[in-house]
């Protein structure tokens, strides 16, 4: 017969191996995630969070829910809206030097978008932040973690048993988008969910929540500080050749046969003016200040031209 004791601590052993497990489960799920889609699912998971709780509200009515909660449970709703505003506006901070606008308000809009597996995007975050990137990514698997022990609190959501092992994607795969035309729905949630996070525990996970973002804001204000002094630094060079000099000299080689090859042969001596443009096909510069804004290239109306400069 086990004595009270003995069954305490078979009881913490217990609760010491499930989060355990848990631990390694998100370990796992991180690893198969990579970069822009874990803020993708976290700007995704939010506010199907927040309509979860809202309809948990309803249920059991604003009075019933203040006593249950002593008022944390309102509290929570309107901290989780102001807190993926503050989380939205930090991914648009960082995308806005990398994206065109059109790239941008798709990738808020929908964070299901081919664009948040971008490698060039992705590749072009990774200069921006510098040394800062692999903690910029760390800190905003932390915010996932966080609202994965918020929403493993909402009984009867379509998707929470699948939580530990594939993650918010488990919720955000059983529901609609978040937003329409760029403007935040609200989830309707056909079963009787039940909120089980203790008062003490919401209060936590909602600090953890806001010092989380603090940190993002950081590293995005000294991104953005070095970004400023590199190109200053850059500026003070001098004159300096938007393409490398081997492919300059190559394209005036072959304008110069062209040249001589059409022209040249039915007379002598003759004069000619050339306005000479980049008229090399590049992928765009993300991040370069301005880069948004430039004009694309435009194509050599010469057909032979064209067919000797390609």
């Amino acid at each position: 017969m086990l004595t009270t004791r003995q069954h305490t601590l078979i009881r913490a052993q217990e609760r010491n191996w499930a989060e355990v497990q848990q631990d390694r489960s998100q370990k796992c799920l991180i690893q198969k995630l990579s970069g822009l889609e874990i803020p993708a699912l976290v700007l995704g998971a939010i506010p199907l969070v927040i309509s979860a709780l809202e309809h948990y509200e309803e249920i059991i009515g604003p009075a019933k829910a203040f006593v249950r909660f002593h008022g944390e449970l309102d509290r929570a709703i309107r901290e989780l809206r102001n807190q993926h505003t503050l989380f939205e506006q930090c991914i648009e901070l960082l995308l806005r030097p990398v994206t065109t606008d059109e790239e941008l308000s798709e990738m808020i809009d929908n964070t299901k978008s081919n664009l948040w597996q971008d490698p060039a995007i992705k590749q072009q975050l990774r200069r921006n932040l510098g040394k800062a990137y692999p903690s910029y990514m760390a800190t905003i698997d932390d915010i996932q973690k966080v609202m994965i022990g918020i929403a493993m609190k909402l009984d009867n959501v379509r998707g929470v048993e699948k939580l530990n092992r594939d993650g918010l994607q488990a919720i955000i795969n059983q529901h609609a988008a978040a937003k329409v035309d760029g403007k935040l729905q609200r989830f309707e949630i056909s079963r009787r969910v039940k909120f089980t996070m203790k008062k003490k525990k919401i209060k936590e996970s909602l600090g953890e929540l806001q010092r989380h973002i603090e940190i993002l804001d950081k590293f995005q204000v000294k991104a953005d500080k070095f970004t400023a002094a590199e190109v200053l630094y850059k500026s003070d060079g001098g004159l300096t050749f938007t393409l490398p000099v081997g492919s300059i000299r190559q394209n005036a080689k072959n304008l110069y046969k062209v040249l001589s090859k059409t022209w040249c042969r039915t007379h002598s001596s003759h004069s000619a003016g050339l306005l000479l443009e980049q008229r090399l096909i590049k992928k765009p510069n993300r991040g370069r200040p301005g880069w948004q804004q430039e004009s694309p290239p435009c194509k050599l109306e010469h057909p032979r031209l064209q067919a000797h400069l390609a």
